[in-house]
């Protein structure tokens, strides 16, 4: 009884190692065919076909406008060329607007010392023609100007010695007559410090009437020599 169990179980084992060899040799075997059926297929295609296959899409390439491919690389370009602008723009930081400011303060600084300079010259003017006539004076027919009383006296009495006289004689004849040649001599000048008085020292600079004024002036001369002379 043992022995037929054991005869049973080895022809089993025998009839499934053969199942499984002849399943293993069954799907081998399809798949060889399968490998064989595609090759068939693949070797099927006639080679003028394929070639006319590629030379169509050669065809299809070349009839691409070259003036659309030329665009597309400058529409490129320019899109890359505003990516950067964009890309700059936004790195670099926005300054703010200044606004014009007026510089008042050194305007008011400089306004103040013109102003402080004018008046420091008008004052030291003012107190020079104190004691002086203004710029521009005539006494007489003697200018005398930035000249003390003294100065301009001693001034006209120099003058009164070197005078010379015009005189126009009937026949239309001039002749001179120099004061040194009759012995002129000035003997008395009268108004001059009055002229001085006159003046303001305040009004250096716009007292226009006080300019021109006219002085008292006494000579004496030899009569003999004048009388001889003309």
């Amino acid at each position: 009884m043992e022995e037929q169990e054991k005869n049973t179980a080895a022809v089993e084992e025998s009839t499934a190692e053969i199942n499984e060899a002849s399943s293993e040799s069954t799907a081998e075997t399809e798949k060889n065919e399968a490998a064989e059926n595609e090759a068939v297929t693949i070797d099927t295609i006639p080679p003028e076909e394929e070639a006319d296959e590629e030379l169509g899409d050669i065809d299809d390439f070349s009839e691409e406008p070259v003036e659309e491919a030329s665009e597309e690389k400058e529409e490129e370009a320019e899109d890359e060329k505003e990516a950067s602008e964009a890309e700059t723009s936004a790195t670099e930081p926005e300054q703010p607007k200044r606004k014009l400011e007026i510089p008042w303060k050194k305007i008011g600084i400089g306004a103040g010392i013109t102003v402080g300079v004018c008046a420091l010259i008008y004052f030291a003017g003012a107190l020079f023609y104190s004691s002086h006539f203004y710029p521009g004076t005539q006494l007489g027919a003697f200018d005398c100007s930035n000249l003390s009383v003294e100065k301009a006296e001693e001034k006209i009495r120099k003058a009164m010695e070197k005078y010379t006289f015009t005189i126009k004689e009937r026949d239309g004849k001039t002749e001179i007559i120099y004061g040194e040649d009759i012995d002129l001599v000035c003997d008395s000048i009268n108004g001059i410090p009055e002229a001085k008085a006159n003046q303001n020292p305040f009004g250096w600079i716009t007292d226009n009437a006080a300019r021109k004024q006219n002085i008292d002036i006494k000579v004496t001369y030899d009569e003999d020599k004048l009388f001889h002379i003309a």
